[in-house]
């Protein structure tokens, strides 16, 4: 099932909103009444899934780097990605092995307060670029595995329904716009 997140923010309040958002988030999961199995198995399940895909031709990721939060709040990746091909590209997941949760997510202004909206899919016409940066779309990390530290390069794959585009990103520190 899916479920639309907004959460109002203003201010340097972003990040720390996001992390209230994405805590509450969890803890209303962890009193769902299904019982599913443990994170790491679902980690290492979607990770081989992942690792079949053939990488996406016609997509390239650059400047990629990722906003280092502390543990338990939830960091963010930025980047351009840009359709080098003669066909429309339909990007619907993101994934990380260094966090336990991704999703894209834009920021808007309405009513005169920024507003966090998930985004389930995009779609990247030929020629165009896509721009991933501070206040505006996004990658939201989530469930840091506690791995990376400031100056880490951590992997950031990005996917289509039968491919991936994986891009290197440069980890900064929690201050960086």
């Amino acid at each position: 099932m899916f479920k639309k997140v907004v959460v109002m923010l203003t201010g340097t309040a972003m990040v720390v909103g996001a992390a209230y958002a994405c805590e509450e988030h969890q803890h209303q999961e962890s009193h769902h009444h299904h019982h599913h199995a443990s994170s790491h198995s679902q980690t290492i399940d979607k990770a081989v899934e992942v690792s079949k895909l053939p990488e996406a031709k016609g997509l390239e990721v650059t400047d990629c780097w990722i906003r280092l939060m502390p543990k338990k709040f939830p960091s963010s990746a930025y980047f351009k990605l840009t359709n080098t091909s003669n066909e429309d590209k339909h990007i619907h997941d993101v994934y990380s092995l260094d966090f336990g949760h991704s999703e894209y997510h834009t920021t808007k202004v309405v009513d005169g307060k920024m507003k966090m909206e998930k985004l389930t899919h995009f779609d990247i016409k030929p020629g165009q670029t896509v721009s991933f940066e501070p206040k505006g779309n996004h990658v939201m990390l989530m469930k840091s595995k506690g791995t990376l530290q400031v100056g880490d390069k951590a992997h950031l794959i990005i996917l289509q329904k039968d491919a991936k585009v994986s891009a290197d990103c440069v980890v900064k520190e929690p201050g960086t716009l």
